[in-house]
């Protein structure tokens, strides 16, 4: 994890959290597991944040709807993740924006609507948490 005083205006290579015009936390990788380790890191403090990630998709998407971040940025953006989180009012960007096809490691949790049953079965499954390192 690095603080610095002064945000990036680029896409990072993982994942960056900014609050108060502030980097208050950084990772090297994007996806789900990456995502999950910032919300284990900092839990509430990423309520009202700006997220930027280098990769954006839909279990991240609903993960970040769960932790109640502000804003997302992304390098590469899935269109189905943008949709999840500009439909609960977070603004999201993506410079890239893909259709990514449903499926892969975490399929069975892109169909789940609630992003609190999303959160709580990835944390509760050794096999989902390590598989969404693999996303």
């Amino acid at each position: 994890m690095r603080t610095s005083s002064a945000p990036s205006s680029k896409v990072p290579d993982g994942i960056e959290v900014v609050r108060d015009d502030r980097v208050i936390f950084t990772y090297g990788f994007s996806g789900p597991g990456a995502v999950l380790e910032c919300i284990e890191q900092l839990g509430h403090a990423l309520k009202g944040a700006l997220f930027r990630a280098k990769t954006l998709d839909e279990v991240s998407a609903k993960l970040l709807v769960h932790a109640r971040v502000r804003e997302v940025e992304a390098g590469r953006a899935d269109r189905r993740a943008l949709q999840i989180l500009e439909g609960v009012g977070i603004q999201a960007r993506g410079r890239t924006i893909v259709d990514d096809p449903v499926g892969g490691p975490l399929a069975e949790l892109e169909g789940l609507e609630s992003p609190e049953e999303v959160y709580e079965r990835l944390i509760g499954s050794p096999r989902l948490r390590c598989l969404a390192w693999s996303e």
